[in-house]
């Protein structure tokens, strides 16, 4: 089972930062988005409130056609409340799992893939490529990518290939069941993670430098 999570750049507009992610959606009529994000948007190391109020401050806030002036009558909220069920629309169109799973590839304890069976996997289902991460050979996170296509609120989200292949190595890779982390390899998965996230956003920023 794979989760959602965040994207880049960070931290734009601190005087929009929310404390209770969770009222906000209920209050609004997004109860369904929230029983969703309880499934699906969970945190590795904290409370999930606390990982949404942080993916809202960190990422929600740098999109600029959610400012409070892109919305009439603009209620409290209504742009977070946007962000995150703009998110979980999108994540539902990515089903990775199953994907995978059509293509021979599930979680097991002994087997493991080679990194172009999982892209050979994704990208015929997708039609664009992935990024693929690993923790010591293990997949922890698979990347995708999007340009936006006018406000975030009715605009249109286009797959594009990714602009790296990600971490993992070309082969032996392992694709472990879910019940098998433990805490030691949860923390080493978060330092990881939020060191590939710096390369990748430095990475990509460079990027789009370029082409501008």
């Amino acid at each position: 089972m794979f989760s959602c999570d965040g994207n880049y750049p960070e931290n734009c507009d601190s005087s929009r930062d929310y404390t209770d992610i969770t009222s906000l959606l209920q209050n609004q009529g997004a109860s369904d988005t929230l029983d969703y994000m309880n499934t699906y948007w969970l945190s590795d190391d904290e409370s999930n409130e606390k990982f949404w109020e942080h993916e809202w401050d960190t990422h929600g806030t740098c999109y600029t056609t959610l400012e409070s002036s892109c919305f009439s009558d603009y209620e409290t909220g209504q742009d977070a409340v946007t962000f995150f069920t703009t998110v979980v629309t999108l994540f539902k169109t990515l089903p990775t799992y199953t994907w995978l799973s059509n293509a021979g590839i599930t979680p097991s304890s002994s087997k493991t893939y080679t990194l172009k069976e999982l892209q050979a996997a994704v990208q015929s289902a997708a039609g664009v490529t992935a990024s693929f991460d690993c923790d010591d050979n293990e997949l922890y996170q698979i990347e995708y990518w999007f340009n936006a296509q006018g406000p975030v609120s009715g605009g249109d989200f286009v797959a594009i290939d990714a602009f790296e292949a990600g971490s993992c190595k070309s082969s032996g890779i392992k694709y472990l069941p879910k019940d098998e982390d433990d805490a030691s390899r949860k923390r080493s998965q978060i330092r990881k993670r939020k060191a590939s996230r710096e390369t990748r956003r430095r990475r990509s920023v460079k990027k789009i430098a370029d082409e501008v």
